[in-house]
């Protein structure tokens, strides 16, 4: 890269995070309708690892796109698509060549499975509640709360080059959980877990789910958070990671009390993985 090109990344990256966005579009599977094709893949981002671009992203693709969510694989797509095979193993999944027997003209089978799996995390046998899975795993290590301090200040820590993407035809962020569920080693979160912790994150502190990785949540909020309401979510955090709650508060400062718009959390309990050369 030139110097001139490092400069105007430099720009963009400070004043103009959207022209840092581009897309290469998945090309359409004739098998499917465009539901699910969007649903199958929608394209790959490369927002040069930069979390605004990101998030711009994310607002336009909910504009140009009614009736679907976006979610962004924001950190190791292999590991996290691997994990999600045999984390969706424990629930009922649809075969395709029995479902397109049964539908012979409905095409949508992607769209259909990603249904079957959100309507099986609401069914209520599967529902858990935040305080059943207080201190799953702790973070009161330093190296832990480095790393998550680290994700939540530093973009390139957190967003791969390349985010896969997925339009899920849903009405709420929280839905798109279905497609690509996550849970599966046992000192983790499970996929219930994980599904209660994303809920609680929306419906009482207003934060979007809008990405996920092989380790680490990406949420997103339009409004900045009150003092009271700041101070509440870092409550419930230090409980469910069971870490003090000022340790906590000084890795999150900036996504609760600041003017960040996004915080990072893992379901897994191996966060300094995601920055490990960084510590």
């Amino acid at each position: 890269m030139s110097f001139l090109e490092k400069l105007k990344l430099a720009f963009y990256t400070i004043c103009r995070p959207e022209k840092l966005i581009s897309f290469n579009l998945e090309k359409p599977d004739p098998r499917y309708t465009r539901e699910a094709n969007f649903t199958l893949k929608y394209g790959v981002l490369n927002a040069h690892q930069n979390m605004n671009a990101v998030t711009i992203a994310y607002d336009r693709l909910c504009e140009q796109h009614t009736g679907f969510k976006p979610l962004f694989i924001i950190e190791n797509a292999p590991q996290c698509e691997y994990t999600n095979m045999h984390a969706s193993s424990d629930f009922e999944t649809l075969d395709e060549d029995e479902y397109n027997a049964q539908n012979p003209d409905s095409r949508d089978f992607p769209a259909a499975e990603f249904r079957l799996m959100l309507s099986k995390l609401n069914n209520p046998e599967y529902k858990a509640e935040a305080s059943e899975f207080y201190g799953k795993f702790s973070l009161n290590y330093p190296h832990k709360l480095k790393a998550l301090e680290y994700i939540n200040t530093r973009d390139y820590d957190t967003l791969d080059e390349d985010i896969d993407v997925y339009l899920c035809p849903c009405e709420r962020s929280t839905d798109v959980f279905a497609r690509m569920i996550q849970g599966y080693f046992s000192d983790d979160f499970e996929p219930e877990q994980t599904y209660a912790f994303i809920l609680m994150m929306n419906e009482r502190f207003g934060f979007e789910f809008i990405g996920i990785g092989a380790t680490i949540m990406l949420f997103y909020r339009r409004e900045n958070l009150s003092d009271d309401k700041a101070e509440g979510l870092l409550q419930e955090l230090a409980k469910i990671y069971d870490t003090p709650y000022e340790a906590i508060k000084k890795a999150l400062w900036h996504s609760a009390f600041g003017s960040r718009k996004t915080i990072v959390l893992p379901f897994a309990e191996n966060i300094e993985d995601v920055v490990v050369e960084e510590l």
